[in-house]
């Protein structure tokens, strides 16, 4: 077990430099071990923080990059909820510090920390927003942007489906993530659909869009509808080139969206028709359902030139 006592930047400095340049097999046994009890205490997250912020040298940076990855990725539950706006914060500073990024290792490891603590800290509103925002300052932050952006979609994208499935009772967690990917979209999505640029016309990246659709609930879902639609206004200004390579993406939407409206099979009455000044006037439960139907209805509407919707009807024997 490792002590606050031995825990200190010196002694850590010390032994990383043990790890690194002593021949001897033996010994290093000893630095590796206490490295590891040093990654799986509490002590880690502010010790390898003040690591980072000193910047020692390049192998002790490093390893404290990696152990600040390890711990948000794996240990996240263990920081206390105070403390999440503080880490934040702070990794916002490092990632906006040149001399740490130029040091490709260091700059991987924490725009990977960074996205992980995106998806996992649900009291971060606005990652994308806030992480552009630090870095547009200088062009030296592009390499530092685009790992985050790149890490963002990859540190979710095996297990994202199955996450939301997991939480489908945590609702918050659940429009976080949502939220998460649709501000990541939003803000590459008029260079997607840049039909003058097509070698940055890669489409693949909206599955992010399709992951939420996999949740039950159909706030998820609804929560989505607002890149969708900017998705249509661009394409309605663009080629049909474009149009083909998102009908795909716009036809699975639609699916699930035709899925969500449909009311419970006990449901006998006919839905009220309403319109959505109407349908929010309404405080019931009931009326959350009936908008939601309304602005499914309007999205189809202005969409039908790239999901011909009545060859769905056709297809489904609607």
């Amino acid at each position: 077990m490792t002590s606050s006592l031995d825990v200190t930047p010196e002694n850590f400095v010390r032994t990383v430099h043990m790890l690194y340049h002593d021949q001897d097999a033996t010994r290093k046994k000893i630095p590796s071990e206490w490295l590891l009890n040093v990654q799986s205490s509490l002590y880690a997250w502010s010790l390898a923080d003040q690591l980072i912020r000193m910047n020692e040298n390049s192998e002790v940076t490093c390893l404290s990059a990696q152990i600040l990855r390890h711990k948000i990725q794996h240990n996240f539950d263990e920081l206390p909820v105070e403390h999440c706006k503080a880490l934040c914060d702070s990794l916002l500073d490092h990632l906006s510090r040149i001399e740490l990024t130029r040091n490709t290792t260091v700059r991987i490891q924490l725009a990977v920390a960074t996205a992980d603590l995106a998806l996992q800290y649900v009291g971060w509103k606005k990652p994308v927003e806030d992480v552009v925002e630090k870095l547009k300052t200088s062009s030296e932050h592009m390499l530092t942007l685009l790992e985050f952006l790149t890490a963002l979609p990859e540190e979710k994208s095996t297990n994202c489906s199955n996450e939301l499935r997991v939480i489908d009772e945590n609702l918050d967690k659940a429009q976080n993530y949502t939220r998460i990917y649709t501000n990541l979209i939003e803000s590459i999505l008029e260079c997607l659909v840049d039909g003058r640029q097509l070698d940055l016309s890669d489409l693949s990246c909206l599955h992010l869009l399709l992951y939420p659709l996999e949740h039950t609930d159909y706030e998820v879902v609804q929560s989505t509808l607002y890149t969708w639609y900017h998705l249509g206004e661009l394409i309605q200004t663009n080629n049909q080139f474009i149009i083909d390579k998102v009908k795909s993406y716009m036809d699975k939407l639609v699916d699930v969206l035709c899925t969500q409206c449909k009311l419970d099979p006990d449901h006998l009455a006919i839905p009220p028709e309403t319109d959505e000044k109407s349908s929010k006037n309404n405080g019931t439960s009931n009326s959350d359902l009936i908008e939601f139907r309304y602005r499914v209805q309007c999205f189809i509407e202005d969409t039908i030139y790239i999901t011909e919707f009545i060859f769905y009807l056709f297809q489904k024997d609607v």
